[in-house]
């Protein structure tokens, strides 16, 4: 984008379309700043022409780091990590998103509703799921729910944690509905090698 000269912009959405047949093209973002260390990946979300616009969509996400996390992941003891989720809204209509948490509470499973949003039409938002104080400062991750009227292919979404030295970057993996796949990207910028 900078070798296109597009500067001097906080967030938005970029759409890339080709000619070739379906899943051709498998292109990827790469984000990042020289400066503080951040860099975050994310990938393109293919839109459905066949979509039924009365679809109802859930992404489950199953490890989201928060705090300070479990040591026994390996992450050093000064890491602290605040959760974020982009969203963006690929339709021309307003569509709510809705996010629930849930977390192990002294063996108990607790889930909170984080305070949902309305997208406008090609809206990109970036939201500090922290900023609620609705998370407890002694857990360490946590699972999200997070649901949107419309196919999967209405909003493009990622969700994140970025440790407080900005080094740091643990990306969250979204499965829609009921998957079993577990995966999640971690990767360190700065001196600490995580994995």
């Amino acid at each position: 984008m900078l070798a296109a000269g597009i500067r001097g912009f906080d967030m938005g959405s970029l759409t890339l379309t080709h000619d070739g047949p379906a899943h051709a093209l498998v292109p990827g973002l790469f984000f990042s700043n020289a400066q503080t260390g951040f860099s975050i990946t994310s990938p393109f979300v293919a839109r459905r022409m066949d979509a039924d616009p009365q679809d109802r969509t859930t992404w489950n996400v199953p490890n989201v780091l928060v705090n300070q996390p479990d040591p026994a992941i390996g992450f050093p003891s000064d890491h602290h990590f605040t959760p974020y989720a982009l969203f963006s809204n690929l339709t021309d209509s307003f569509l709510p998103v809705d996010i629930l948490a849930s977390y192990d509470s002294g063996g108990q499973v607790t889930q909170v509703s984080l305070p949902g949003m309305r997208l406008a039409p090609g809206e990109t938002r970036l939201v500090d799921l922290s900023a609620s104080n609705l998370i407890p400062t002694q857990i360490g991750s946590l699972a999200l729910r997070v649901s949107h009227p419309g196919p999967t292919t209405a909003v493009a979404a990622r969700i994140f944690s970025l440790d407080h030295t900005g080094d740091c970057v643990f990306t969250a993996e979204m499965m829609p509905g009921a998957g079993h796949q577990f995966d999640a990207m971690i990767w360190d910028v700065g001196y600490h090698l995580v994995r």
